[in-house]
């Protein structure tokens, strides 16, 4: 299976591939790589975007539980007891 190089995003904006690892980790669970360069860039990415992530994941993934969030909501937001941190492939570990 041949991979498509990673678009680059433009200065401020999101690519298609950050914006659905910020909600969902999906991606690297399957070992796909992150679109991210480090774990302080996607937080960065997801305070600078927080907005768009949540409307995007309520229209996209939220099944309707009040209690649901985006993947980077609980790495980032969540009070410290519920927090889950990103799952990076072995690849980058």
């Amino acid at each position: 299976m041949t991979r498509r190089p990673r678009k680059k995003a433009r200065q401020g904006e999101l690519t298609k591939e950050q914006l659905q690892e910020l909600c969902s980790q999906m991606g690297l669970l399957i070992g796909n790589p992150s679109p991210f360069e480090s774990d302080a860039q996607r937080r960065a990415a997801w305070f600078e975007h927080r907005d768009r992530v949540l409307l995007h994941y309520q229209q996209r993934y939220a099944t309707g539980r009040k209690s649901e969030m985006p993947a980077a909501w609980h790495a980032y937001e969540a009070p410290p007891d519920e927090r889950r941190a990103y799952r990076e492939p072995a690849h980058r570990r």
